[in-house]
């Protein structure tokens, strides 16, 4: 007997093993600007960006900033306003899908060193602003007012340390001289002071005293006051001396008063004692019988 011929085929199993692809990292870089000087309670603007290969922008990216100061805000520009002077460390994240990336940046935040320096009235005028401070300013956002006009100042305007600006009436409509500076918020950072008024001085002159030169006895000239010269000439009134006469007058005053005094006393020994008298007669007229 012959076997019949084996007609069973056979297979054979092949097995693949799962291939993994690796999502590459893309390139992601995030600017969240320069260390920069603000102003307390004046809104600074933040502006960031995220960029891919070449430099392009990145699309559907989420912004998220950390100011140091326990706030945070969502977004590519915002607006924040630091309340106290200080430094602060301002962060940056951005997500992009599952890929995130930072950026940081320091801002100081100092008090206004900003003041209105100089106005000129008029349509032909001007507005005057200094910076006092050595750093220097972003004036974005601020605003220039008089009376019912404001003149809200561009984007890109800022004043460097120590230096002034001048911004034309003609370019701002004001004109009026009563001008101020606002924060970006609306509240009053500076005013225009006029300058205080001029102080005349008027010199008074005292008149010198006056000289009288005295002649003195030893043909010298001496330089007295002129007060003590009027108690001389004074004195010199009631002065008598040998040369004016008043020496005789004096004597013969003298002799006078000499002459009564002697006749006085003559007079009252002639005078009778009214108690010897006896019947109108002197008691030694009488002789007297014992």
């Amino acid at each position: 007997s012959s076997n019949p011929p084996n007609n069973q085929s056979q297979s054979s199993n092949q097995s693949s093993s799962p291939t993994t692809i690796t999502e590459e990292r893309p390139e992601i870089s995030v600017n969240a600007g320069v260390n920069r000087t603000v102003v307390v309670g004046a809104d600074a603007l933040f502006s960031g960006k995220a960029l891919g290969a070449g430099g392009k922008p990145l699309d559907h990216v989420r912004f998220l900033w950390n100011f140091g100061d326990g706030e945070t805000k969502e977004g590519q520009n915002v607006l924040h306003r630091f309340r106290f002077p200080g430094e602060y460390i301002v962060t940056l994240d951005i997500a992009y899908g599952k890929w995130s990336n930072a950026a940081r940046l320091t801002a100081v935040a100092i008090k206004s060193p900003l003041v209105i320096s100089r106005i000129k009235e008029g349509t032909a005028g001007l507005v005057e602003l200094a910076n006092e401070g050595a750093a220097e300013l972003d004036l974005f956002g601020w605003y220039l007012q008089s009376g019912n006009v404001s003149f809200l100042i561009p984007k890109n305007t800022a004043i460097a340390g120590g230096k002034k600006i001048i911004f034309p009436n003609e370019v701002t409509g004001l004109a009026g001289p009563d001008v101020s500076l606002l924060y970006p918020n609306g509240v009053l950072a500076a005013g225009f002071e006029a300058p205080p008024d001029k102080i005349i001085e008027v010199k008074t002159s005292v008149p010198a005293p006056v000289i009288v030169p005295v002649k003195e006895s030893s043909g010298e000239s001496q330089v007295k006051p002129a007060k003590e010269n009027l108690k001389e000439e004074t004195a010199a009134v009631y002065e008598a001396t040998p040369e004016s006469g008043g020496l005789m007058i004096w004597l013969l005053a003298l002799g006078g008063l000499i002459v009564l005094s002697i006749g006085a006393l003559i007079f009252t020994k002639k005078q009778p004692d009214p108690s010897r008298l006896v019947g109108g007669q002197a008691a030694n007229e009488y002789e007297i019988i014992e």
